[in-house]
């Protein structure tokens, strides 16, 4: 990828008459950000940094990576899901309870979909701990949840990893975190898996009435609401 990025940047810089470090600084990188990339000083340059060249140089992000030949292409005009920039929705951290709507501050990541979601929002959010560093999703990571539109439950499949919103009712405080489902019998348990210390555990009791669809009561009779599935971790290592 990289030798189409400089390739392509340079094409740019030189459309709209600029230089490498009025890039950079619109971009609100480091000065001399677009330059490492230009001299392969930097190897892998994250999918941030390039959605943020892409936008200072009124290009896609497909274009920069070399998938289209149009600057204003998609990856999806080429049938190939688009890589976008968005906010992170929030950090997942079991035990950290708060009041929402939360405001978190974090700068847009880079996602995309997956042609088995189709009909789905994808949401980004941060881990904010090591509640399941035994299958190696680590603090730092960025987990794209798959959300469906309207009123439509995501199914509780064993192994799947889904975004929980747990809720202390008589608090008014809630929990956002990671957990995988784990069905045995008739029992529904949405889990950790840390490396040490034993899993927190949320069973699910029932279903109240008439409640969302993907609204669940626990075995501790707290709340607990299922935002997404997750389908893809990812790490920056540029």
């Amino acid at each position: 990828m990289t030798s189409k990025l400089v390739e392509r940047i340079q094409a740019r810089m030189t459309e709209l008459n600029t230089n490498a470090t009025q890039v950079s600084v619109a971009a609100g990188l480091g000065k001399t950000a677009v330059r490492d990339i230009l001299a392969g000083k930097s190897q892998r340059p994250t999918m941030h940094s390039i959605g943020r060249i892409a936008t200072v140089l009124k290009c896609t992000v497909a274009y920069l990576i070399g998938d289209v030949g149009d600057p204003d292409a998609t990856r999806a005009d080429e049938g190939i899901p688009e890589v976008y920039m968005k906010s992170v929705r929030d950090r997942v951290e079991v035990g950290t309870f708060k009041k929402l709507p939360s405001e978190p501050k974090y700068a847009p990541v880079a996602i995309y979909g997956h042609p088995l979601f189709t009909e789905h929002d994808f949401e980004p959010y941060v881990v904010g701990d090591r509640s399941l560093s035994a299958i190696g999703i680590l603090p730092g990571d960025i987990l794209t949840a798959a959300r469906p539109y309207g009123n439509r439950r995501i199914e509780l499949h064993p192994g799947t990893i889904v975004i929980c919103v747990r809720t202390l009712t008589t608090h008014g405080i809630t929990e956002i975190s990671a957990r995988v489902v784990e069905v045995e019998g008739n029992a529904t348990r949405l889990t950790t898996q840390p490396l040490t210390g034993d899993p927190d555990v949320l069973t699910i009791a029932h279903q109240p009435k008439e409640s969302p669809a993907n609204f669940y009561m626990t075995t501790s009779d707290e709340s607990v609401t299922i935002e997404g599935e997750v389908i893809r971790a990812s790490r920056d290592i540029g």
